[in-house]
């Protein structure tokens, strides 16, 4: 019964329920085959806070075994969250909650555990390789800080960069 607790609010669709039905041993390879249909890599070991949303079932993501989304996070397609350096150490990914990871977008971590903060924005295909404060929005490659949310109302109070 813990298993299936993991994936109780994952939002997803097909995704969603591919990722439960792996949960499952006499099933768990129909869930595989799906998520290899979709083109999606995220190991058993990724850790899913609640209330999770995975916009347009997350075609092309790929997720290292080490990363961590917490409660309230969005994630788009085609996104990685994985290695800096193809050997060496890895320290992590860890999404904070309510933080959103927009589409095509790199997250990348070297030794160094890369800490995406609480409300935090990564836009579309921004390749960020180092930690992110809480409603700081990110964006370019390499990632540099476009903005500042408000975090009662979520508009931009502080802008860095053109809007």
């Amino acid at each position: 019964m813990a298993k299936r607790k993991k994936y109780k609010n994952l939002m997803g669709g097909v995704l969603g329920r591919a990722l439960k039905l792996r949960e499952f041993p006499a099933i768990g390879f129909v869930g595989q085959v799906i998520m290899q249909c979709l083109a999606v890599d995220i190991p058993k070991s990724v850790k899913f806070g609640e209330g999770i949303t995975l916009v347009h079932n997350c075609y092309g993501t790929v997720m290292h075994p080490l990363v961590s989304i917490e409660d309230g996070a969005t994630i788009y397609h085609n996104v990685t969250l994985g290695r800096k350096y193809p050997y060496g150490p890895f320290g992590g990914i860890v999404v904070g909650k309510k933080a959103m990871i927009a589409a095509g977008a790199k997250i990348l971590a070297g030794a160094e555990t890369v800490v995406i903060g609480e409300g935090a924005v990564v836009a579309a295909n921004a390749v960020l390789t180092h930690s992110i404060g809480p409603y700081e929005v990110w964006g370019g490659i390499p990632a540099r800080q476009i903005a500042i949310l408000d975090p009662k109302d979520k508009r931009f109070y502080k802008g860095t960069g053109n809007r």
